[in-house]
């Protein structure tokens, strides 16, 4: 089951991961971690092999979620993992080659092995989306379409991921955060390993303001 944390908790970790630079106070660093910290050998040894996972892990209690997905090759259910410290600096260098060429569009990119994402902080603002840095990101984002356009969504990410497409076009509105809806363009490609497999993909969202 996909873990859940409070509204207030959510915003308060969003606004600090905003200000990642700045030192967390010590009334910040109890609200998230408690008053007490009990570390075992095996924990400070998680902490030094993946600094990232240990903060999801322990400090967010972030658990692993099953992802049910039908693919070419593939269907059934398989166990979405943490991903690793290299993925994640691999997708950082990639999101921020797309986005120099993003041209005023919304930039978004998925691991898919992990079904871990990066998107633009200008969606992130404009839609309220909880992170720049998502798990789950497609079933979020679909909170924020349009009941009357998710179908259209669905189809058309159904299409891409069971490899019967290697892109595709949707139009659909999305609720921004003051409540009216902007007309979105997006275009989604995927980006194959070497072995041919499905390894990422990425889009972009042009928007039209639909009051």
């Amino acid at each position: 089951a996909r873990a859940c944390l409070p509204q207030e908790k959510l915003m308060e970790l969003r606004n600090a991961a905003r200000q990642a630079h700045v030192p967390l106070d010590g009334a910040t660093v109890r609200r998230l971690y408690g008053s007490t910290l009990r570390l075992t050998p095996s924990r400070a040894e998680r902490y030094y092999q993946c600094s990232y996972r240990y903060f999801l892990e322990y400090g967010l209690r972030l658990k692993e979620r099953k992802l049910l997905r039908e693919s070419h090759d593939l269907k059934g259910k398989a166990v979405l993992r943490m991903i690793t410290e290299e993925r994640r600096m691999a997708l950082d260098s990639m999101y921020k080659a797309f986005e120099a060429l993003a041209d005023g569009s919304y930039v978004f990119l998925c691991d898919m092995k992990y079904d871990y994402s990066r998107w633009s902080k200008d969606a992130v603002d404009r839609y309220g989306l909880p992170f720049e840095y998502m798990y789950g990101a497609e079933d979020i984002w679909e909170n924020q379409i349009h009941p009357e356009d998710r179908i259209i969504y669905h189809k058309g990410f159904d299409e891409l991921l069971s490899g019967r497409t290697e892109g595709q076009d949707m139009q659909f509105r999305s609720k921004r955060i003051t409540g009216e809806y902007d007309l979105c363009l997006c275009r989604v490609i995927i980006i194959r390993d070497s072995l041919g497999e499905p390894d990422y993909y990425v889009g972009r969202i042009r928007t039209h303001s639909k009051e």
